[in-house]
């Protein structure tokens, strides 16, 4: 059953308004908006063709988004990135290179996720295969020993697993 507190962008009228009438009565709300665990799989760099967006960034902002549409607040959800194989390069500090010659034209847009409190990790054995250093990421970013391994071990902390 939808909270009766909805802000008004999810009302009936207001979806409405915005989607033509009817949609509100055809559109399902979140039935669970407490403790909600989202684990993000970021194993590529870019997201379109173009090679302009970030893998997975616009998808984990959308989820953000729609949360503050029900009424969510950062307490009642937490989202994990975990980054590893050819997503690596999202997570470069380009302000440590010359220390690794490759740029992330992802900077931003992954600081922008941190600062909205989603946890970024990156897995030390993609790391270790690209020859990036704990003073090469961004700010903010953590480390897994595995990203394979913290995919599983993340889904038995009752993470649901998302593939953008």
């Amino acid at each position: 059953m939808p909270d009766k507190e909805l802000d008004n962008k999810l009302s009936n009228a207001g979806l409405d308004a915005s989607y033509g009438d009817g949609t509100g009565l055809r559109t399902r709300r979140l039935s669970r908006t407490r403790d909600v665990k989202l684990l993000f799989q970021i194993n590529q760099l870019f997201k379109d063709p173009q090679q302009t967006q970030p893998y997975g960034g616009e998808n984990i902002l959308n989820a953000i988004a729609d949360f503050g549409q029900h009424g969510m607040t950062p307490q009642d959800f937490q989202i994990v990135a975990l980054v590893h194989a050819e997503g690596w390069r999202q997570i470069l500090n380009n302000e440590a290179r010359p220390c690794h010659e490759i740029a992330n034209p992802f900077q931003r847009e992954v600081e922008q996720l941190l600062a909205q409190g989603v946890e970024v990790y990156f897995c030390l054995n993609t790391a270790r295969k690209k020859n990036v250093q704990a003073g090469h990421v961004i700010d903010g970013v953590k480390f897994v020993t595995s990203g394979v391994t913290a995919l599983a071990d993340l889904q038995a902390e009752g993470f649901i697993y998302i593939q953008p």
